[in-house]
Parts: C-alpha cells; structure tokens; sequence
C-alpha cells in the first residue's frame, strides 16, 4: 500500500512536470520517465493476476495499469511534436508501430 502511495504522488508530480512549460528536452525526458513508470505498474498488475488469480481487484489494477500506460505513451507522443529540435516525425512513427 505505501508503494502505492508513492508511485501516486510519483506520477502526479510527472503529470506536473510534463503539463508546465518546461523545455522540449526535459519534457521528453519525464515523459519516457512516465512511461517507464507505467509500463512498470503494468508489469506487476500482470504478475498479480498471474499469481493471485484474476478477482475483480486484479482485473481493476490492470485496466488502470492500461489506462495510465496508454495515457503515459499519449503524453510522450505530445511532449516529442513539442519538442523544439524539429520534427520529430520518424520517431513518433516508431513510438506508433512500438505501442501497438
């Protein structure tokens, strides 16, 4: 429960950090930051329902483990079309074709 805690006030300060006007390349970077968190949450509400079974608290973490990575990989996307360097339009194809 206190790691729940944690990555909670965890990801609001990386909701915090991305929503500001920071420059392009530190939003990138708290955005793959988030990202990783994310895919993180996913794994371990994967390994949950692996070995606890999928009861409806399992099946709960896990969309929402979805949901925050889809979210993460949204707001990584935006933070690369803002980034000042350019287009960026090579590497969000890759991040398209690497989140399906």
């Amino acid at each position: 429960m206190a790691i729940d805690g944690i990555r909670s006030a965890s990801a609001s300060r990386l909701r915090t950090a991305s929503d500001t006007s920071v420059n392009g390349t530190t939003a990138v970077v708290w955005a793959i930051f988030r990202v990783v968190e994310a895919q993180n949450d996913l794994a371990q509400g994967i390994g949950m329902g692996c070995n606890f079974g999928m009861e409806a608290a399992a099946q709960r973490m896990l969309k929402q483990a979805i949901s925050e990575r889809r979210e993460a990989i949204a707001d990584l996307q935006k933070a690369l079309e803002e980034e000042p360097r350019g287009s960026s339009e090579g590497r969000l194809k890759g991040l398209a074709a690497a989140a399906c």
